[in-house]
């Protein structure tokens, strides 16, 4: 098959991307066909103390299809292990449960958050290795059904 077309390639304008988005979920309903078109809902939230100042924050987006999205938790280094960032998750998950959300997942690396997570009764579910180098990135799971009383 000759190719006779010439292709370039330069950044996305946002009317490209949410032609893109578009196309990709018309895909996957064709393909199952019992999903409805994926919605995204954020949930960004940050935790502050009494006078206002940022102690840390959750970025995460819920996806219509019961799925929970941890994209970024961060509390400031002198703020840590005073339970925020663990706050923060059980709020976000909550949310998402009262929404039908029946898993949650993420990604950490070695030098971030594993062990924390692996605390709050996320399994990791795949490892990239070297990643940035000399480093693993861990792909991690929760069943938020399991956590609903």
């Amino acid at each position: 098959m000759q190719n006779d077309l010439t292709i370039r390639i330069q950044p996305a304008l946002a009317k490209e991307i949410e032609i893109l988005d578009h196309a990709i979920t018309d895909y996957n309903i064709s393909v199952v066909s019992q999903l409805p078109r994926a919605e995204l809902y954020r949930l960004d939230f940050s935790a502050k103390s009494q006078e206002g100042e940022l102690l840390g924050g959750i970025q995460a987006k819920r996806v219509n299809w019961g799925i929970l999205e941890i994209e970024l938790i961060f509390v400031f280094e002198r703020y840590r292990h005073r339970g925020i960032a663990s706050m923060l998750l059980q709020y976000v998950e909550q949310i998402a449960m009262d929404y039908k959300c029946h898993i949650a997942h993420l990604d950490t690396f070695d030098f971030q958050a594993k062990d924390f997570y692996l605390k709050q009764g996320y399994s990791i579910f795949g490892t990239l290795e070297n990643a940035p180098n000399g480093h693993c990135r861990y792909y991690m799971k929760k069943d938020l059904k399991c956590c609903q009383l």
